[in-house]
C-alpha cells in the first residue's frame, strides 16, 4: 500500500506548482507520521472550491484518516466513517480507475473492522451495537461488489452468533424481546441455507428449552385454571423444535447433542418408541468416545 503513496508523492512533486500545493504539504506531514496535522492541512484543502472535485485530495484524507483510526486502536469511530466517505468519493470521481485498487482494498480493511467491532458487542451483550456495525460491514460489501467479498459467509456466522448471544441473554419466555430476536436471527440463516446445521440445531434448542422454561415456572395455585391451554402451548412448542432438530440429526446423525435433544423432544411428545431409538443411539455414540 506504502508505494501508492511514493507514486502520489511523485505525482505531486513534479507538478509545477508543487511548492504551493497544499496536497503536497498534507502529504509528506502524513509521510512523517506527523498525521494530526496532516489531517488539520487535508481538511482545510477539503474545505476550498477548488479542490473539491480532486480525486488526489480525497484519495489522501482516506489515507489519513484510516491512520489515525487505527492509531486510536479502533476507538475514535467518526475517523472510520470519514475516511470511508473519502474512500467511497474517490470511487465516484476516478473515472480512469487510477486508484481503484488501492481504494478498495481501503475499503475492505474498514468494512472487515465494522463486522469485528459487529462480532465483539455480541461478546459484551451489545446486540443493538453489534446489528448496527454489521449492516455497516453489509453496506461496504454491497458497494465493493467484488467477488471475492461476498457477505453470506460472514453474515451466517454473524446471525448464529446473535441468536445464540440473545437465546443467551435470559431466561427466556416466547413474550419476550429476546426470544424473538434470537428466533429471527437463526431464521435469517436458514432462510439463505436451510441445511446450516447449527442454525437448525439451535432453533430448535431454543424451542425446547422456552418449552422446558415454561413448565419449570408453573405455578399450579395460578395456572391449573388455564392448564389444557399451557399444555397445548408447550407441546407446540416441542412439537415447533422437532423438524429443526431432526434435520440437525438429518445432517449429523453422530453429534451427541443433537440425538440428546431428539431424544428429550420425543419423551416430553410421549412419543416413547422413537425415545427408545435415540436413547439407544446416545448410548453407542457415548460409548464411542
Amino acid at each position: 500500500m506504502r508505494y501508492v503513496i511514493y507514486i502520489l508523492f511523485f505525482f505531486l512533486s513534479v507538478s509545477s506548482f508543487a511548492q504551493t500545493n497544499p496536497l503536497s504539504r498534507a502529504l509528506k506531514l502524513y509521510q512523517g507520521a506527523s498525521l494530526e496535522e496532516a489531517k488539520a492541512v487535508i481538511d482545510s484543502v477539503l474545505m476550498q472550491d477548488a479542490y473539491q472535485e480532486q480525486v488526489v485530495a480525497y484519495y489522501l484524507k482516506g489515507f489519513i484518516y484510516k491512520d489515525l483510526y487505527k492509531a486510536s486502536e479502533g476507538t475514535n469511530v467518526s475517523l472510520r466513517s470519514e475516511s470511508i466517505a473519502a474512500f467511497v468519493r474517490v470511487t465516484e470521481l476516478d473515472m480512469d480507475g487510477k486508484y481503484t485498487q488501492e481504494t478498495q482494498q481501503n475499503l475492505k480493511y474498514l468494512a472487515t473492522t465494522y463486522y469485528n467491532d459487529a462480532m465483539r458487542e455480541i461478546r459484551l451483550k451489545g446486540f443493538s451495537d453489534a446489528e448496527a456495525n454489521f449492516n455497516e460491514f453489509a453496506k461496504l460489501v454491497e458497494l465493493l461488489k467484488d467477488p471475492s467479498f461476498t457477505l453470506s459467509p460472514s453474515s451466517d456466522q454473524f446471525y448464529l452468533a446473535l441468536g445464540l448471544g440473545y437465546a443467551d441473554d435470559e431466561v427466556l419466555q416466547s413474550d419476550t424481546s429476546s426470544f424473538r430476536k434470537a428466533e429471527a436471527a437463526f431464521k435469517k440463516v436458514l432462510a439463505r441455507d436451510s441445511l446450516n446445521m447449527l442454525a437448525n440445531y439451535s432453533l430448535g434448542v431454543l424451542y425446547y428449552n422456552e418449552a422446558v422454561n415454561r413448565i419449570d415456572g408453573l405455578s399450579f395455585d395460578e395456572e391449573l385454571t388455564s392448564f389444557d391451554q399451557f399444555e397445548d402451548r408447550t407441546i407446540s412448542l416441542f412439537k415447533d423444535a422437532l423438524p429443526y432438530m431432526q434435520t440437525a440429526y438429518n445432517l449429523n446423525p453422530k453429534d451427541v447433542n443433537v440425538v440428546e435433544g431428539l431424544a428429550g423432544i420425543y419423551n416430553s411428545l410421549r412419543d416413547f418408541d422413537r425415545y427408545d431409538r435415540y436413547i439407544a443411539e446416545l448410548r453407542a455414540l457415548e460409548k464411542e468416545e
